[in-house]
């Protein structure tokens, strides 16, 4: 179900009979939506999650301390979406667009999204607030400007291709343990799933699955201890037939999957790390 279009006539009543008039007749969202459709552009169709089914997990892998700071964001960084009320079938950028009615965006719309962001709000009536974004490791979430983010993704993906970056965009961001980091690097390069169960605020357990092992990690305030486990000593576990201590805790965990999109945005932090050694922007205070 996409956004309802308001129609001229409630335009209108907001604003005036030729304000109303100018805001139906702007044009920019109709020319990112033919963009998008000629467009064959890999970037357009990476998944896009939900922030609430990734949040949990994924945070419980990274520093408690939030740095604040404006970075060039690339666009294969940008994961999930804070809500999808305008499309909630919809699973990649291309699709959530269409969801998105566009009525007001002109062409500083367009202008606002090819230029540095930084706390200045999008040229359009029901933009409320700046573009703001939450990450974890490199991957990185919307918290406030979900339309705009989606706009601006399909255009900046159709006019300058997969490598395009956001400029300058507000984020308030967690860095993953280092150990974590390496962890989550190796099992993308190796094809390996990776669960997270969570225990509590302060402990998780990370779960690599391989062809014939699986690698059982818990992470605790950053410390991070292994477990090799063979298939069939996992599945005596889940039985609760290994006595150990915390195995009957083990088999009652509740595992989530990590997409591998997800997974390799997560571990790819190098983005991030170029910029706060040598930042671009002023101070971004949060």
């Amino acid at each position: 179900m996409a956004d309802k279009a308001p129609t001229q006539q409630s335009l209108e009543v907001l604003y005036g009979r030729d304000i109303a008039r100018e805001l139906i007749a702007a044009r920019a969202a109709a020319r990112i939506k033919s963009a998008v459709a000629s467009s064959r552009e890999p970037a357009l169709d990476l998944e896009v999650a939900l922030s609430r089914d990734i949040r949990a997990a994924i945070e419980a892998l990274a520093e408690k301390a939030v740095q604040p700071i404006f970075l060039d964001v690339p666009l294969t960084a940008v994961v999930a979406l804070g809500h999808k009320n305008f499309a909630p079938e919809a699973r990649t950028w291309r699709v959530l667009l269409q969801g998105v009615h566009g009525v007001g965006w002109r062409d500083e719309s367009i202008g606002w999204m090819e230029s540095e962001i930084g706390l200045r709000w999008f040229p359009a009536e029901w933009a409320a607030e700046p573009l703001k974004m939450t990450g974890v490791g490199g991957a990185l979430l919307c918290a406030n400007g979900m339309h705009r983010l989606v706009g601006t993704v399909c255009w900046l993906a159709t006019s300058q291709g997969s490598g395009a970056q956001l400029r300058k965009v507000a984020v308030c961001l967690r860095p993953l343990y280092p150990r974590v980091r390496r962890l989550l690097a190796g099992a993308h390069r190796r094809g390996a799933r990776v669960d997270v169960a969570l225990v509590d605020d302060t402990r998780a357990y990370l779960r690599v699955v391989l062809s014939k092992a699986v690698l059982l990690h818990v992470c605790e305030d950053g410390r991070v201890a292994r477990v090799v486990l063979a298939r069939t000593l996992w599945r005596r576990i889940r039985r609760g037939q290994w006595q150990r201590k915390d195995s009957m805790k083990l088999a009652g965990l509740s595992w989530q999957t990590l997409p591998p999109r997800i997974v390799a945005a997560l571990a790819d932090e190098a983005w991030v790390r170029t910029q706060f050694v040598a930042p671009k922007y002023e101070p971004y205070e949060g």
